[in-house]
């Protein structure tokens, strides 16, 4: 009797398990059956095993502009400018020196920093033509930037307001700790967490930050300047994305993500958007993907803003070509 009674309750403990799994192996089939994209095989997926609070804590962006008040978004833009930009841009080919390697948040809501602390680390080093060339701390952006709410997420314009008034810090002066979604680090406020290394913050343009609510600005901020950040809505088959052209095809709605827009181009006559993601280099396409223009709010809710590379040096740096 007490063998049949352990049983039962490891088994009412397994049920709870998969109770709380909040992919579906039916969507997996689904997608097979309907998008143009590629999926995970159902057994490949990293994230089939994920609870609901697991995922969440993949996510992690408020986004401004959402289903409840798109209808709000003025398009006041001229949409003529996109003629005189290329067809296709990779940032990966125009500064290679430049776009930095995929990283990965883990367990800790904290995609807003991560692509935050990516787009200005690539932004440094453009406007300073490859001479500065610091990964910047998404941990200080967690632990440091009380406007926005660490691993269980932020908005991108708090962020931004963060890097033009107070900047972040290079990764190796604060590096990432929190991607067991628990462990967030006191703001070290002057001091590195190697005492030998200088503490330096980086700093985004005062009043250059702003919001792109449309292709047309994207790209010419994109051409400019450098990847941009957005956010976006994340539906349950985006978790089973692995290659192509992300289109959303099937399943609930899962929350806010935030990202860095590299590029963009067009497969047989679908323009998308590249992005860099913050789930490590094994996921999608070596950790990018690619997104179609106007899906899940992707071209809504993109923020960027210059970085301020005269706190470094006097110099007057030579801009790509």
């Amino acid at each position: 009797m007490r063998s049949f009674l352990i049983l039962t309750l490891l088994c009412a403990s397994c049920l709870g398990v998969f109770s709380q799994r909040i992919l579906k192996a039916e969507t997996a089939e689904t997608i097979k059956s309907n998008a143009d994209w590629e999926s995970y095989d159902w057994h490949e997926n990293p994230f089939k095993d994920y609870t609901k609070d697991q995922i969440k804590a993949l996510l992690g962006a408020h986004l401004t502009w959402d289903e409840h008040n798109i209808h709000l978004l003025v398009d006041d833009d001229d949409h003529d400018r996109v003629k005189d930009l290329p067809k296709e841009f990779d940032s990966r080919k125009q500064w290679p020196d430049c776009v930095f390697p995929v990283r990965s948040q883990d367990h800790c809501g904290s995609c807003w920093a991560f692509s935050g602390a990516s787009v200005l680390t690539d932004r440094f080093c453009i406007a300073s033509n490859a001479q500065i060339k610091t990964v910047l701390s998404p941990q200080d952006f967690v632990s440091c930037d009380s406007s926005d709410y660490a691993c269980h997420g932020g908005l991108l314009d708090r962020a931004w307001g963060y890097l033009e008034k107070t900047g972040i810090v290079a990764d190796e002066c604060f590096p990432y700790v929190s991607g067991d979604g628990r462990n967030v680090p006191h703001c070290p406020h002057g001091n590195c967490v190697d005492n030998k290394l200088k503490y330096v913050k980086y700093r985004a343009l005062a009043g250059s930050s702003k919001p792109l609510t449309c292709p047309a600005q994207i790209k010419e901020e994109l051409v400019k300047n450098g990847p941009v950040q957005t956010g976006f809505m994340v539906y349950e088959d985006f978790m089973h994305y692995k290659s192509g052209v992300y289109e959303h095809t099937h399943g609930e709605k899962l929350g806010g993500h935030a990202v860095k827009i590299i590029g963009w181009g067009n497969e047989n006559g679908k323009d998308f958007w590249i992005a860099q993601n913050s789930w490590g280099p094994a996921w999608g396409e070596d950790g990018f993907f690619r997104i179609k223009f106007g899906e899940c709010l992707f071209d809504e809710n993109a923020f960027a803003g210059n970085a301020k590379v005269d706190d470094f040096t006097p110099k007057k740096f030579m801009f790509w070509e």
